[in-house]
């Protein structure tokens, strides 16, 4: 083999690894859990790997919190109904999340829903059944 040749593999290995590495699971969010936000669309970043919604929340007390909303990819999103522009900056929305482990103001999305209620998009699969829900068919 080639010296050219081989560092090009080598190369090529050695992206496609900075790119495994950098994706990671949902493991930091506690999944037994959902937490209802009402708050003030502030940016979504429509971008890969994940889709980012940052809201802000405003306490009983009027103190206000941003928090960061972590999704799927775009790719994912969209065929579940949404579009970049399904939440524009001022908007207010009431977001599901699964809360980050650490305490932190931020969590995972399991549902979107516009001021008037309107639910946008499908998320399949964010939300954890209910304890007592019968098993999956198939299942144990």
């Amino acid at each position: 083999m080639r010296l050219g040749s081989w560092t090009s593999i080598m190369l090529a290995a050695l992206l496609a690894s900075a790119d495994a590495a950098a994706h990671h699971s949902f493991a930091t969010f506690d999944q037994s859990r959902t937490v209802e936000l009402d708050g003030t669309i502030k940016a979504i970043e429509w971008a890969n790997p994940h889709v980012w919604i940052w809201l802000t929340v405003a306490d009983s007390n009027g103190k206000t919190t941003d928090w960061g909303v972590e999704s799927t990819p775009p790719n994912v999103l969209s065929r579940e109904g949404w579009r970049p522009d399904s939440f524009v900056r001022g908007d207010r929305a009431k977001i599901t999340i699964h809360p980050l482990k650490s305490g932190m103001p931020g969590g995972s999305l399991v549902s979107a829903a516009k001021a008037d209620g309107t639910i946008v998009g499908k998320r399949g699969g964010g939300a954890s059944p209910p304890a007592d829900a019968p098993p999956k068919p198939g299942t144990p």
